[in-house]
């Protein structure tokens, strides 16, 4: 096999080289930070890029381990790095990625990272939408119908169309045409669309559709599809209670549904596309902004409740 020839700075090459792929392309603080960490790991057990093998990754898993990091956290740093060592290959700075060598994240911190990325039942989404509709039904000054509405509306939203938090809490009102939803990466701001891929018309369904108009026609004149209070900026950030997580966490929590968080309902939306609605892997990847269907094989569960449904269509007369 030829060997990958690095000159100059090896590694100062390969931070450019990353740049590259992650900007513009990827905006999300959360993102560069992951990357920028990974980097760090590599360079402190490898001496360049070229050099990086099973050896220098499993350094790096006994260090996070020796530091007290749980699993879920070993098992997403170990995924970034192999992410960047894809990225490395790609250019030429590495023979051979060794995550493609070795299974080098146990099957214990799969275990973990199912367990906390665990889908919900669809009688508990159920459960927690009609909640949401019952608490606008309920509110009675203008402001909290109008916040109530905006939970109801995210709830909804993220139920049926299983997008990221960004992709639709940074969303301008003028993207919404009154079916469709354009999530748009030339308006990403701060992480609102992952990559270039993830640009997409996004069908919003009938029932969850009513209540972002709901939604919209509360919210004044704001360009945000989802806004603050005061119209002036996009409802993404916010105190732990008053954030979209927050929201919907408390929201679920009030009617004894456990874990529930945004992307918990993307992994219920790609789960029940799947095995209940009859969507393909194409289908669920349009949708879903996936620039790999391979990675569906992360998100897609199995659910008894699905499977029972879809085992009572068997017989022979």
């Amino acid at each position: 096999m030829e060997m990958a020839v690095c000159s100059g700075d090896e590694w100062q090459r390969f931070e450019r080289s990353l740049a590259s792929f992650y900007s513009p392309s990827i905006r999300a603080k959360a993102t560069r930070k992951k990357v920028d960490y990974a980097v760090r790991l590599l360079k402190m057990f490898a001496d360049s890029p070229a050099v990086v093998d099973e050896f220098t990754i499993t350094q790096i898993q006994e260090y996070l381990s020796a530091r007290g990091c749980k699993k879920i956290t070993i098992s997403t740093v170990l995924g970034t790095v192999k992410a960047i060592l894809n990225k490395a290959k790609k250019k030429r700075m590495l023979d051979e990625n060794p995550f493609d060598v070795g299974d080098l994240i146990p099957r214990i911190t799969r275990r973990a990272m199912c367990r906390q990325h665990a889908h919900h039942s669809i009688d508990d989404v159920a459960l927690v939408l009609m909640k949401a509709d019952e608490d606008f039904e309920l509110a009675r000054s203008p402001q909290r119908r109008f916040i109530a509405a905006r939970t109801r509306a995210a709830a909804w939203v993220f139920a049926h169309v299983g997008a990221r938090s960004m992709e639709i809490m940074r969303a301008k009102r003028e993207r919404f045409d009154g079916e469709f939803l354009h999530i748009c990466h030339e308006d990403a701001i701060d992480g609102h669309c992952k990559s270039e891929g993830s640009d997409r018309l996004v069908f919003i369904p009938g029932e969850a559709r009513s209540r972002l108009v709901d939604l919209i026609a509360l919210s004044g004149s704001s360009q945000w599809l989802f806004p603050t209070v005061n119209g002036d900026g996009p409802w993404a950030t916010g105190g732990t209670k008053y954030c979209p997580l927050g929201r919907i966490k408390a929201l679920a929590a009030s009617v004894g549904v456990r874990g529930m968080t945004i992307h918990s309902l993307r992994h219920s939306f790609q789960t029940h596309a799947r095995s209940r609605w009859g969507f393909g892997r194409d289908q669920v990847q349009l949708v879903v902004g996936h620039t790999d269907e391979r990675t569906q094989d992360h998100y897609v569960h199995i659910d008894r409740d699905n499977l029972k449904h879809l085992m009572g269509r068997v017989g022979y007369f």
